[in-house]
């Protein structure tokens, strides 16, 4: 199953411009991911950890990224439509 691989690699994770809506990655350890313009709507990405991430230009409408910890990472024209960032770590993200 794909969350089952990508919470337990510990290299970068690289799919950008993946598919992954509606995945559960509640809690993942995701530092350095690259899922820029990836589909990512109506995802759980809660609790997930992606500091220093590159979001960019993903489509984040509906997902939920509540408590998850995005300090430096970048979200730059993610579309952020109904997505929820309740408790979210933003501390110097690129928004």
């Amino acid at each position: 199953m794909l969350e089952q691989e990508i919470d337990s690699l510990n290299s970068p994770i690289h799919f950008p411009r993946a598919n992954l809506a509606s995945i559960h990655l509640y809690g993942a350890y995701l530092v350095t991911a690259k899922l820029s313009a990836a589909n990512l709507s109506g995802a759980n990405l809660s609790q997930a950890i992606l500091s220093c991430g590159d979001l960019s230009n993903a489509n984040l409408i509906g997902a939920n990224l509540s408590g998850a910890y995005l300090q430096k990472a970048n979200i730059q024209k993610a579309n952020l439509i109904a997505t929820n960032l309740s408790n979210a770590e933003l501390e110097s993200a690129n928004m």
